[in-house]
């Protein structure tokens, strides 16, 4: 007598072990000035072309990050952002899980913003 066991299929990991670089075009700005943040997804080619990018922020002070833009990679798979921080920050991005692509955080990036004084002369009365 034969003995039939039933085959169940398991699914397998994530086909593509995305992976994401982010980078800043200046790590100290001045208030009110904007910083263009480039991310670059690597991975398979059906995995980086048109992939949604969160980017997040987080102040200094703060511990959690939040979000403050959303973007798409093109078919090679990068994107830039450019956001004006008020304050010193941290930023990264996030690729999402998206069908057989394995979600991605990049490297944080700090963004330190100097205070911007402005100061008029007055006229003097007599």
């Amino acid at each position: 007598m034969a003995l039939v066991l039933p085959i169940m299929a398991v699914p397998s990991a994530l086909a593509d072990p995305s992976s994401a670089q982010l980078a800043a075009s200046a790590a100290v700005t001045t208030f009110g000035s904007p910083v263009t943040l480039s991310v670059t997804a690597t991975g398979s080619a059906a995995c980086v072309g048109a992939r949604s990018i969160e980017l997040q922020w987080r102040a200094a002070e703060a511990s959690a990050f939040d979000a403050v833009a959303l973007a798409a990679t093109d078919a090679s798979g990068s994107a830039s952002v450019t956001h004006t921080p008020d304050r010193n920050g941290r930023f990264r991005a996030v690729l999402p899980e998206a069908g057989a692509c394995a979600g991605a955080v990049s490297n944080e990036v700090d963004v330190r913003v100097r205070a911007m004084i402005e100061i008029s002369p007055t006229t003097a009365t007599a």
